[in-house]
C-alpha cells in the first residue's frame, strides 16, 4: 500500500497541469470501503443452563485504482480496477470456531459530471462493474456427543456492481485533488457452494456431511469513498 501512495505521490509531483480541459488524463486510488466490526455477547438461558458467549469480527476492504480521461471541461469518463478482500471469524464459547475469507477482483467503467472547476468542485457519479472471485470457510466445534471439522469452498463467484453518486474534488495543489464521495450501490451476487464435514461421536462412529448449492440474490446499500486524483498534461 505505502508503495502505490508513493508512486503516485510521484507522478503528481512530476507533472505541471490541473486544468479540467479536454483531453486531460487522470489517475486515481480510491478506497472504495473499508471497515472492521467486532461484536460480543453473553447469554444465560432462562431454564438453567450454562452460561455462554460469542464473538464476531469482521474485515472488509476495497481498493479501485482509476484512470479517466475528460471529453470536455465537465465531463469525466474512464475505468477501474476493483480488488475486494473479507475475512471474518465467528466463535461461540471456546467450542466452535467458524473462520471465512473471500476475494474477489474485476474491471469497472464510470462516468462523472462536474459542477465546478475550481476549488471545492461538487460532482455527480455513475458507474458500472463487475466482479470475479473465489471463497474458503472452515468449521471447528466440539459438542457433548461429537466433535466436528468443516470446510467449505465458494467457486465462480460474480458480483455486477452499479451505483449512483455525489463527491466532492478538493484541489490540494495545481496536479492533485483529493475525492470524497458518498454512493448508493445494487449488487447482484451469484455463487457455487459445496461444503464438507466431518464429525466423530463419542461413541466411535462418524458420519460424513457433504452439501452442494447454487446462490444468488441482491443487495443494496449506501458506501462512504475516499481518495485522490492526479491530473497529467494531455499533451504529454
Amino acid at each position: 500500500m505505502k508503495k502505490i501512495l508513493f508512486v503516485f505521490t510521484l507522478l503528481g509531483a512530476s507533472v505541471s497541469y490541473g486544468q479540467f480541459t479536454k483531453g486531460t488524463r487522470t489517475v486515481g486510488f480510491n478506497v472504495g470501503s473499508i471497515g472492521f466490526s467486532s461484536l460480543s455477547s453473553t447469554y444465560e438461558p432462562t431454564n438453567g443452563g450454562a452460561t455462554g458467549s460469542s464473538g464476531n469480527n469482521n474485515f472488509n476492504i476495497s481498493l479501485n485504482p482509476t484512470m479517466g480521461w475528460f471529453i470536455n471541461e465537465k465531463v469525466l469518463v474512464g475505468g477501474s480496477i476493483n480488488i475486494n478482500l473479507n475475512n471474518s471469524k465467528y466463535t461461540e464459547g471456546n467450542y466452535l470456531t467458524n473462520k471465512g475469507n473471500t476475494f474477489t477482483s474485476g474491471v469497472g467503467g464510470f462516468g462523472r459530471y462536474y459542477l465546478g472547476t475550481s476549488g471545492f468542485m461538487p460532482y455527480g457519479q455513475v458507474s458500472l462493474a463487475a466482479a470475479f472471485g473465489t471463497g474458503t470457510e472452515t468449521l471447528n466445534a466440539k459438542y457433548s456427543n461429537y466433535t466436528t471439522k468443516g470446510s467449505g469452498k465458494k467457486n465462480g463467484i460474480f458480483n455486477f456492481n452499479s451505483g449512483i453518486g455525489l463527491g466532492l474534488t478538493k484541489m490540494v495543489n495545481k496536479n492533485t485533488g483529493l475525492d470524497l464521495g458518498l454512493g448508493y450501490s445494487f449488487v447482484l451476487n451469484s455463487y457455487k457452494y459445496s461444503y464438507e464435514e466431518n464429525r466423530q461421536y463419542t461413541n466411535n462412529s462418524s458420519e460424513l456431511i457433504k452439501t452442494n448449492y447454487k446462490y444468488s440474490g441482491t443487495n443494496h446499500g449506501v458506501s462512504l469513498s475516499l481518495g485522490f486524483l492526479i491530473f497529467l498534461d494531455p499533451k504529454k
